[in-house]
């Protein structure tokens, strides 16, 4: 590497990080470079007697490939000035992806009705590889005075999914009335209306779900570079370096970013199920005075969601310096290379981080009348529903992740 480019390496780093603390170090070593090489009157481009003609042949080439998958739902929508009524006669009743909106909304089937949330995802895949090689000889005004030979080769792979739901909305002005006979499943969706009607002759299973994303990057290198001095045509103890480094950095994030769940306005909520209601980190809200509300049920079950996120980079390589003219040198270059003869292990401060918390099942307040278990213990049951989405934002940043490990090598 040039003294110039050796000087504008640190520089450029400077522009690219946002971490102040980085910047400060970078600046610091470039004006350390400075000072070393123009310092106390040096000046590494004035002394003619160090003349020297440098050659050099080499070769690289690179590949890269990004790849990228999406898929969205495109729902629909139904809008109704007064009542929008929806009815399966035969089977079951399914809406996906879409939307219906009426001052007054009916929704009935023989014998399902599936609301269903519609999943989008995206998968980029990303795969990189670079190769060089290369022969230098420099020549003094005695002839030959150096020969050099290097390569090097680095690839890396990365691997990212996204999955999201857009729901269901059914949402009535006034009146929302549900009525199937068999089950009734909510998935990932929504239904409010001012006042709620439900009569569900199997079980009414209300989910929400979790949206998921999953990072993967993993990366090597190696090189070699063999360097001789010759002098009068006899060739020095040749200089060594070799290099070889990995590093992975992996992260996993899901969390309910929505509630899925029954919402009754002033009204409240007149709901009957035939056989269970199951509640999966799923509300049953409502802005009516608890004596507005009512739940009957043959059987009751109820979990809540745990959302969690984590991510762990590390790296590890290791160097190997020899000199074959280090006997040679001045002070000031002994001095400079001392610190890197021989074996150079490279372990950087892993980084990583982790956070959960629960999304909860909850009823609004009122007795909960459960047909065959009238003793059922639901005390542990959230009667909270505003407060029970409890949605977990997201810790991985990758750049900062990478800069923090640029910190942690500086100070060590």
């Amino acid at each position: 590497m040039s003294l110039g480019q050796e000087i504008a390496a640190p520089l450029q780093r400077m522009g690219e990080v946002k971490d102040d603390r980085l910047k400060a170090v970078y600046a610091w070593k470039a004006g350390r470079l400075i000072h070393e090489n123009f310092g106390k009157g040096q000046n590494p481009l004035k002394d003619s007697a160090d003349f020297s003609l440098n050659l050099s042949l080499g070769t690289s080439k690179s590949y890269s490939r990004t790849e990228s998958v999406t898929r969205e739902y495109a729902g629909s929508k139904i809008a109704a000035g007064e009542k929008a009524d929806l009815a399966a006669t035969e089977r079951d009743l399914t809406i996906q992806d879409s939307k219906v909106e009426g001052k007054n909304v009916a929704l009935a089937a023989k014998q399902n009705i599936e609301l269903l949330a519609g999943e989008n995802s995206n998968r980029t895949t990303n795969e990189n590889e670079a190769s060089s090689a290369g022969i230098g000889v420099s020549f003094s005004p005695q002839g030959l005075s150096g020969l050099s030979l290097s390569a090097s080769k680095a690839q890396g792979n990365s691997k990212e999914n996204a999955s999201t739901y857009t729901p269901t909305e059914i949402a009535a002005k006034d009146a929302l009335q549900i009525e199937s006979g068999k089950d009734t499943n909510i998935l990932g969706s929504t239904v409010q209306g001012d006042k709620v009607t439900a009569k569900i002759g199997g079980n009414l299973n209300i989910e929400t779900l979790q949206e998921k994303e999953t990072y993967e990057e993993k990366n090597t290198s190696a090189g070699f570079d063999l360097s001789w001095d010759i002098n009068l045509g006899k060739f020095s103890k040749p200089s060594i370096g070799l290099s070889a480094s990995r590093g992975t950095i992996d992260s996993a994030y899901r969390s309910a970013r929505g509630q899925s769940g029954i919402f009754a306005g002033k009204g409240g909520f007149d709901i009957y199920v035939e056989k269970n209601t199951d509640l999966k980190g799923a509300v049953i809200a409502s802005e009516a005075d608890a004596g507005k509300n009512r739940l009957s049920t043959g059987t009751f079950s109820f979990s809540d969601l745990g959302n969690g996120a984590d991510y762990s980079s590390k790296s590890i390589g290791a160097e190997y310096h020899h000199y074959g003219s280090y006997d040679k040198m001045s002070r000031q270059e002994k001095n400079k290379v001392y610190n890197t003869i021989g074996l150079s292990p490279s372990i950087s401060m892993p980084a990583k981080g982790d956070a959960n918390n629960t999304t909860s099942s909850a009823v609004a307040r009122r007795t909960i009348e459960i047909r065959e278990n009238p003793t059922q213990d639901i005390s542990a049951l959230s009667r909270d529903t505003a407060n029970s989405l409890n949605e977990l934002g997201r810790i991985f940043d990758k750049q900062k992740i990478e800069e923090q490990q640029d910190w942690h090598a500086f100070r060590r």
